[in-house]
């Protein structure tokens, strides 16, 4: 299916709403402690109910992305691989070994010590699982990139059949892979929104993905209230909700959080594209051009500096996520913007190219973890 310019838009945009929401799901600080404060609601409608779709939201976008083009060759997958390389592995794993670098300070240098790990806990902790929990998203995608030929295959064949049992086995909360290394090996989130971006884009048509981006006010409005009652009943039956490796919840209250889950991101699709025709379009396209190294640096430890840094100045428990996140991302994008500046041919590449989106170009460049890869409709 051929990307147009406002659905290119659309996607950046999204990229930026569902990465603003990532943050705001590491710095949560709020959870049930048996009775509904305000603080718990604002948190838990952030944290649990509208952020839920961040990671669904991008898996999708990344799969729908991933298939652009006419053909699907061994040729075009080597350069898309290549170009994921490049673009998200190489600066995650640059990253990574910054963090490393950082817990292994006080033995390396300040007590000049030799590093005391095993061989295994050094491979799984910088290249498998950094202390960061944003990375494991980027860990499946790679995976996921390696498996492109069989899910091409399978969409090919099967056309909606796989996306559907998928879809159910999310629905049902199964995960299909073992736990390895305290991760599962391939998390059912990244990989069930992967494959439906997939086929979206494979069997897709833009007419059916206009008729699906713009629905009518009223539509709109039934789906809002819908997906308002759904959120508070599920906020109210289950006020601990967890399903983040672990199963804190009822056979009620599951099929609301999926239902929240799956309204959230259309919502969040039409929220960006409704962005995408207001007069502020190119400040959020411009801020989008940095999401991906916001994604990369928000977590440790900088949450963790800011939070020994908040509480030390006696800043009640109340705020310290509101302030907490507030001066990360004003934080992140000030630097963001400081090294694009200062060292653009550095901060380019970290970012794989993506601040590059907001300039002026020829031909438009499509969204997302790989500017460089251009569906062949672009050309």
């Amino acid at each position: 299916m051929k990307i147009w310019k406002e659905l290119s838009e659309t996607l950046r945009i999204t990229s930026l709403l569902a990465i603003l929401l990532i943050v705001a799901i590491h710095y949560h600080s709020q959870p049930f402690m048996g009775t509904y404060s305000g603080n718990y609601l604002v948190q838990e409608v952030i944290h649990n109910i509208i952020g839920r779709a961040a990671v669904p939201i991008f898996s999708l976008m990344s799969g729908f992305l991933f298939f652009q083009g006419s053909t699907f060759t061994l040729s075009i997958l080597a350069k898309k691989l290549k170009n994921r390389a490049s673009t998200i592995l190489l600066p995650t794993l640059f990253i990574s070994l910054l963090i490393w670098l950082w817990d292994q300070f006080p033995t390396l240098v300040l007590a000049n010590q030799p590093y005391q790990g095993h061989w295994k806990q050094f491979f799984v902790v910088w290249w498998l699982y950094p202390n960061g929990s944003q990375f494991w998203f980027v860990r499946d995608l790679m995976i996921l990139f390696f498996l492109t030929p069989y899910i091409y295959l399978l969409v090919q064949r099967f056309s909606a059949l796989v996306p559907a049992l998928l879809l159910f086995c999310w629905c049902m909360d199964w995960q299909l892979f073992p736990i390895w290394e305290g991760r599962y090996f391939l998390n059912n989130d990244t990989l069930t929104f992967f494959i439906i971006g997939a086929w979206a884009s494979l069997r897709g048509t833009e007419d059916k993905m206009q008729y699906f981006l713009n629905p009518s006010r009223n539509t709109l409005f039934q789906l809002f209230v819908i997906y308002m009652l759904l959120a508070g009943a599920r906020i109210y039956l289950e006020p601990s909700m967890s399903l983040w490796y672990q199963t804190v919840y009822h056979w009620y209250s599951l099929p609301l959080q999926k239902a929240v889950i799956l309204i959230g991101m259309y919502l969040l699709l039409i929220c960006a594209q409704g962005l995408c025709r207001t007069r502020v379009k190119d400040v959020f396209l411009r801020l989008a051009g940095y999401s991906f190294f916001i994604f990369l640096v928000h977590d440790y430890p900088l949450k963790n500096i800011l939070w020994e840094w908040l509480y030390q100045q006696g800043i009640s428990l109340v705020w310290i996520f509101y302030l907490r996140l507030g001066i990360a991302l004003a934080l992140l994008f000030l630097v963001a913007a400081v090294l694009e500046t200062a060292f653009p041919q550095f901060f380019t590449w970290l970012n794989g190219g993506r601040n590059r989106q907001h300039q002026p170009v020829e031909k438009p460049v499509p969204l997302e973890f790989s500017p460089n890869d251009q569906p062949a409709e672009l050309k």
